[in-house]
């Protein structure tokens, strides 16, 4: 397994971070950067096709030992949350975990607690890699990719492992919803593709939810305080209405399962100015953008800026489409389907079983 940790390490120390506010596919220049050091990874261990095109995709294929085998397809993504720095990651090892609190050692103020960590339990004993405390760590999903890299040359190597093609796709800025505005399916030519990124060890999701995003810009009535008395609309406290007027019952803190929920995420501005919130709308139901929620219970963002006494505010919304889930076919891997596979599921079924395909 120390490969599959030192190509973790690595690739986490490449600055990756996705930039919602670019217009550029991908939108930061180290997503090429992680893609190029991919390429050269790929080669030396004997994939074909491997390339990456100039939309920063990065895609080779394991070639198949069983005659007729259906071709299958491992994707992950490359880039970062912008929620956190990623530049200068240092990924701290923390071997044979204890059980106990773990203190970051680039900020001690940040700490790990069991108390509110429950998965910890699960992991003593185990081999832990966090950040120091000043930056995210990347493993989403730079554990899936070097799982799969890592899964990829055990193939390559161990003939005896009976599998058929294997088509692998890197892709870009998944974090800011752009993940597969370029990729083209077809290419794939697989059956059905697996997902690595998602919670934990033996985990399989055969479905996504839908989503859509809201930005409400409210523009205010700027006047001295002095003089405010009649003629001042304050942005701010505006926006402080509005959110206060979203469900509370439909949070990501009040919902679970497949309920739908709303979740506000930005909020910047000036009170005597303009001032902004933005919120995604998240749901399990397949819908028309905009409504995204459950069979039980849709909602429509709630976008309409509350009057109360200032009728002389003015406000704007727009909602865009973020995604449309898909659920698979039960009848996997016989037809297309995006599956979400534990990246550390796919390696132990890598190492210790052999099925077709």
């Amino acid at each position: 397994m120390h490969e599959l940790l030192d190509r973790f390490c690595r690739y986490v120390k490449v600055e990756t971070t996705s930039d919602q506010d670019s217009d550029r596919y991908p939108s930061t220049p180290g997503q090429l950067e992680l893609g190029r050091l991919l390429v050269e990874e790929l080669l030396a261990l004997g994939l074909l096709d491997v390339g990456i095109d100039e939309q920063g995709l990065v895609t080779g294929t394991v070639p198949g030992n069983v005659e007729g085998a259906p071709t299958i397809a491992w994707f992950a993504h490359l880039d970062t949350s912008p929620e956190a720095s990623g530049k200068g990651v240092q990924p701290t090892i923390h071997r044979d975990y204890d059980g106990e609190d773990i203190v970051l050692p680039g900020d001690p103020s940040k700490v790990i607690r069991v108390a509110e960590t429950e998965a910890l339990a699960e992991l003593v004993g185990k081999t832990l890699i966090t950040s120091d405390g000043t930056t995210l760590l990347g493993a989403d999903d730079k554990a899936g990719v070097a799982v799969i890299v890592t899964a990829a040359a055990m193939l390559m190597d161990d003939p005896s492992i009976k599998h058929g093609p294997i088509r692998v796709l890197f892709t870009i800025d998944e974090e800011i919803c752009r993940g597969t505005d370029k990729v083209d399916v077809g290419k794939i030519g697989a059956t059905c593709g697996y997902t690595l990124d998602a919670e934990g060890q033996g985990k399989l999701e055969n479905e996504t939810f839908s989503a859509d995003m809201a930005t409400i810009t409210i523009t205010g009535v700027s006047i001295h305080p002095g003089l405010a008395y009649g003629k001042l609309v304050n942005a701010v406290r505006l926006a402080a209405e509005l959110i206060d007027r979203l469900p509370r019952d439909m949070a990501p803190e009040t919902t679970a399962g497949r309920d739908g929920f709303l979740h506000l995420d930005t909020i910047e501005g000036r009170c005597s100015s303009r001032s902004s919130c933005g919120a995604s709308s998240r749901g399990s139901s397949r819908c028309r953008p905009g409504f995204c929620g459950t069979p039980r219970r849709r909602s429509r963002m709630p976008i309409r800026v509350p009057r109360c006494t200032w009728p002389s505010r003015r406000s704007t919304g727009t909602c865009s489409t973020r995604w449309r889930g898909r659920r698979a076919r039960p009848r996997w891997p016989s037809r297309p389907s995006g599956t979400s596979v534990s990246s550390l599921c796919l390696l132990r079924c890598v190492g210790e079983r052999t099925a077709p395909g």
